[in-house]
């Protein structure tokens, strides 16, 4: 139904029309709604903590292999947050938000960690 009866006299029904204009291939179809944040944020943090994890063995092996080399074990530098934001296709913004949001436990203990010699060779 195009008109319809309303409280001020009859009135144009614009959403039949364009469902109908849709069904026809006359018009495309609606703008799809934006993602939730907190989904788009929980992903970015699922990312930031995957990059992490790699870090920690490659500073794990490091830590391992300059200890069988030299006799004392060295800790693999922690990358910045520029860094991470790199190598994941973050912006650093994402990447500072991601690491202060509460809901990132996992992500901030990997990042810590990845600061102490004792907890690097202990990775697994």
């Amino acid at each position: 139904m195009v008109l319809s009866l309303g409280t001020e006299g009859p009135e144009f029904v614009t959403s039949y029309v364009e469902a109908r204009l849709f069904d026809a291939g006359l018009l495309d179809a609606p703008a799809r709604k934006p993602p939730c944040k907190r989904a788009e944020r929980a992903g970015k943090i699922e990312t930031l903590v995957r990059e992490i994890a790699e870090h920690l063995l490659a500073a794990h092996d490091h830590a391992f292999t300059t200890r069988d080399t030299s006799g004392t074990p060295e800790l693999l530098p922690r990358p910045s947050q520029q860094d991470l934001a790199k190598r994941t296709g973050l912006t650093e913004t994402d990447v500072s938000r991601c690491l202060k949001d509460p809901a990132a436990r996992e992500l901030r203990l990997l990042w810590e960690a990845a600061l102490e010699l004792d907890k690097v060779l202990g990775w697994k």
